[in-house]
């Protein structure tokens, strides 16, 4: 079963919170029922005695996907940057964005190479949750490795820097 980090900005979402119009909930329901386990604030945060971010932390690193929430308020959000810069940069989970409001331009600079599924039309919030069902449901392991192998800076050779040529000595010149 995949395992799945829900990450959004509450400013994104209804405000106050009602389960039967939040758009997170609703995303959370359709993914849990199609079979994936999916990791909610507002449902799986079980009060213990570890800080708030260590409980992210902790439940980001037991999953094998973050998913952000692309919003307005996404790029003003500390705690989503800092929720998909753990998950991809330190514990090499796979990040699959999904943009809710607003236009691709809100999308984090570092994740715009990534596929990020549109979810802006709420009437098609089933649609679109099966649409995300096939990426989210690929082989985790496999495919973060592949992204992270992909963005990684290259290694410099074993002396620091590329040997350096004049083109005079290259074609045997003084």
């Amino acid at each position: 079963m995949t395992t799945v980090f829900l990450s959004y900005a509450r400013g994104d979402d209804v405000q106050p919170f009602d389960p039967a119009t939040s758009f997170v909930a609703r995303l959370h329901r359709d993914l849990t029922a199609a079979g994936f386990d999916v990791w909610f604030d507002r449902v799986n945060m079980p009060s213990r005695s570890l800080t708030f971010h260590q409980e992210i932390r902790d439940a980001i690193a037991a999953r094998e996907r973050l998913v952000p929430l692309v919003g307005p308020r996404i790029a003003a959000s500390v705690y989503v940057r800092q929720e998909w810069q753990f998950a991809w940069r330190e514990a090499g989970k796979v990040v699959t964005p999904i943009l809710r409001l607003g236009d691709h331009s809100l999308i984090p600079d570092e994740l715009k190479l990534l596929r990020c599924e549109d979810f802006r039309d709420d009437s098609l919030l089933q649609i679109s949750s099966r649409q995300l069902g096939p990426p989210v449901a690929q082989a985790a392991t496999a495919f973060g490795q592949a992204n992270r192998r992909a963005f990684a800076p290259r290694a410099l050779p074993p002396s620091g820097r590329p040997a350096e040529r004049s083109p005079g000595r290259a074609a045997g010149r003084p």
